[in-house]
C-alpha cells in the first residue's frame, strides 16, 4: 500500500488496543519464528459472559475455552506490544493481519468494498493526518485478503465452539492453539476416542 508508516509506534503502544490474531497469524509466527513458543506471545483476553453487546462489537470471534470466553491477541509488555522495541516492530515481515491493514478498516457488502481510517488512526497516526495518496487497487486487494482470512478463522472458531458446547472436546487453550495451527485434527473418529 502507499501508506508510509512514520514509526511513531503509537498504535503499538496504545494500552487499550488489542492486536487480535487469526490462525494464519499463528502460522506466520511459526514459519518466520520457528523457535518461538506461542504461549509466550499469545494472550487469551477474557470476555465477560454478561456483556453480549461487547461480543457483537468485536471484530474477532469469541472463542469458548475452559477459562471462559476469550479472544486471541498478542501479549503486551508494559502496556505495549510484546514485539515493540524502541519504535520498531521486531516481526514486521510476519506481523499480524490487523497490523498489516492498519490504519485502514474494511467492510465488504455483496459486491462493494468500503474502507476508511480506523478511529485510532484518525486519533493519533501522523501519516494519516498528512492525507496520503490512496491506491484503491492495493486497498481492495488488502480488504479481500483480510476478508478471506477472517472468514476462514471464523469457520475454525465455529467448529471449535460447537465441539466445546457439545462437550466433545476439552476446550483448553493448549488444544486451541494446536487446532488453529493444524497440529490437532478434530475428526469424528478421534472425537469418539
Amino acid at each position: 500500500m502507499d501508506f508510509k508508516c512514520e514509526q511513531c509506534s503509537q498504535c503499538c503502544s496504545d494500552p487499550a488496543l488489542i492486536v487480535t490474531l487469526t490462525h494464519r497469524d499463528l502460522l506466520r509466527f511459526e514459519f518466520f519464528l520457528p523457535d518461538i513458543d506461542l504461549f509466550k506471545i499469545v494472550a487469551f483476553y477474557q470476555i465477560p459472559d454478561k456483556d453480549k453487546t461487547l461480543e457483537k462489537r468485536l471484530m474477532s470471534p469469541v472463542i469458548l475455552t475452559n477459562r471462559g470466553k476469550i479472544i486471541l491477541g498478542l501479549q503486551k509488555k508494559d502496556t505495549k506490544c510484546v514485539f515493540l522495541q524502541g519504535n520498531e516492530c521486531q516481526i514486521y515481515e510476519c506481523r499480524p493481519q490487523i497490523c498489516r491493514s492498519f490504519p485502514y478498516t474494511f467492510k465488504i457488502t455483496e459486491d462493494q468494498i468500503h474502507w476508511g481510517y480506523s478511529q485510532k488512526a484518525n486519533e493519533y497516526c501522523p501519516a494519516v493526518k498528512k492525507d496520503p495518496p490512496i491506491n484503491t487497487e492495493q486497498l481492495e486487494a488488502q480488504a479481500l485478503e483480510m476478508h478471506k482470512e477472517s472468514g476462514e478463522f471464523k469457520q475454525l472458531v465455529y467448529v471449535w465452539n460447537n465441539l466445546a458446547e457439545k462437550k466433545l472436546i476439552n476446550p483448553a487453550p493448549e488444544l486451541l492453539l494446536q487446532f488453529l495451527t493444524g497440529k490437532l485434527k478434530l475428526t469424528v473418529e478421534n472425537l469418539k476416542k
